[in-house]
Parts: C-alpha cells; sequence; structure tokens
C-alpha cells in the first residue's frame, strides 16, 4: 500500500473510531435521559433520538471502522494475524458492530412503541443503558489502543482531554458538553490531517498543537469577555 494511501485510510479509521465513541457517549447520554425523565415528551424524543442517532450515524461509523481496519491490516507490514493485539481489536470491532446490528431493530420498535404511547405507559418505557454502556467501555478499550500504538500517547490524550475541557469551557450542559466534545475531536483530527498533509509535518503534531491552541483560545476568550464585563459593571456603578 503506498503510503498516501495508507496514511489516508488511517486517518479514515482513526476519525471513524473516534467519531463512533463519540456518538455512543451521545446515545448513552440520551438513554440516560429517557430512564431517569419524568416528562413522557423527553421519553418520547430520546427514544426517536436514539433510533435516528443509531441508524443514520453509529452504524456508519461502525461499519467504515471496520472496513478500514481491516484495509490497513491486510495493506501494511502489521498484517492480519501477525500481532495479538491486531487480532483482539479486530475480534473486539466485529462483535461490537455485531451486537450494534443485532440491537438496533429492537431500538427501532422501541422508538416506534414510543410513538404510539402516552403518559405513564411512555414513561415506563425506561431507557436504553445496558448495550450501549458495556460497548462504550469496549470501544474506549480498542480505540485507545489502536490509537496509541499507531500515533503515540500525546495524541491519545489530546483527542481525549483537550475537546472535553473546550465543551466544559462553552457550556455548562452535560449533555451538550458531551456532543460537542464529540463533534470537535472530529473536526480538530480532520483539520489536523489536512495542515499535515499540504505542510508536510506529522498528522500527531498538528492535531495536538491545534487542540491545545484551540483550547488556549476559548479559554483565553472566555476571560476576556469575563474580564470586559466585570469592567462595564464598574463602569457603570
Amino acid at each position: 500500500m503506498a503510503p498516501d494511501v495508507r496514511k489516508f485510510v488511517l486517518a479514515i479509521h482513526l476519525t471513524s473510531s473516534l467519531g463512533w465513541v463519540g456518538a455512543v457517549v451521545v446515545y448513552v447520554a440520551l438513554g440516560g435521559t429517557a430512564a431517569v425523565s419524568a416528562d413522557a415528551q423527553t421519553v418520547r424524543a430520546a427514544w426517536i433520538a436514539m433510533e435516528l442517532a443509531g441508524w443514520v450515524v453509529i452504524v456508519p461509523l461502525a461499519l467504515a471502522s471496520l472496513v478500514s481496519g481491516l484495509v490497513i491490516s491486510l495493506g501494511t507490514p502489521w498484517g492480519l494475524l501477525r500481532h495479538y493485539w491486531v487480532v483482539i481489536s479486530l475480534a473486539l470491532t466485529i462483535l461490537a458492530t455485531a451486537i450494534l446490528l443485532l440491537h438496533m431493530p429492537s431500538v427501532s420498535a422501541m422508538a416506534k412503541l414510543a410513538q404510539s404511547l402516552d403518559g405513564a405507559d411512555l414513561r415506563a418505557l425506561g431507557g436504553d443503558l445496558f448495550h450501549p454502556g458495556v460497548g462504550l467501555l469496549v470501544l474506549l478499550a480498542i480505540t485507545v489502543s489502536e490509537a496509541t500504538l499507531a500515533v503515540g500517547a500525546l495524541l491519545v490524550f489530546a483527542l481525549l482531554l483537550l475537546p472535553a475541557a473546550i465543551a466544559h469551557q462553552v457550556t455548562s450542559r452535560p449533555y451538550t458538553a458531551l456532543a460537542l466534545a464529540a463533534g470537535l475531536a472530529v473536526i480538530i483530527t480532520w483539520l489536523g490531517i489536512t495542515i499535515g498533509f499540504y505542510m508536510g509535518y506529522p498528522s500527531s503534531v498538528c492535531i495536538s498543537l491545534l487542540a491545545f491552541v484551540s483550547y488556549v483560545a476559548v479559554v483565553g476568550s472566555s476571560r476576556v469577555v469575563e474580564w470586559a464585563t466585570v469592567k462595564r459593571s464598574a463602569d457603570f456603578n
């Protein structure tokens, strides 16, 4: 496999894997909302959103992660069966994808049921936490192990911590912060890959620096806004 093609496929694999994790985090948040909410409309909306997120976002990302992982394994010296960590990651990815595909029809059935029920019957549906919760732990294990071996621990920590830190600075709502952190991780990854490709620098360095600069910019902007607010209040008094 040519180096440029290998980098492109690796970028797709890492992005889809990280996006898969982020999408499942959002799904878990929706499932938790449906489980604890006493408002029937919120429960209905959560189930509809879970079905939509599952079929439109999570399933495509899962398939992209699996297919790109197979391509990388077969087209690089890593091989498909040469290293135990590749075999374990592949087996866990296949298992997670299979469980996802088997579980989504039940999610669709529950979403359809949620649209026909009301009141106490709707609230009794609860949420969907067990399967996505276990799946999230498996995905985190796969993603961290693969990314650490492929691009180093610095990039892994940058993508796991800095988008979440930026989201925390922007909003105090947990569900909004989860979705924002997942989106930022994907955007920063693709921007860093693009910058590295055209400027000739390592993609991992570009992604890490971009994430750090973004965090510093957000923190600095919030401090400037706070200072301006305090100064305006002082001038008014």
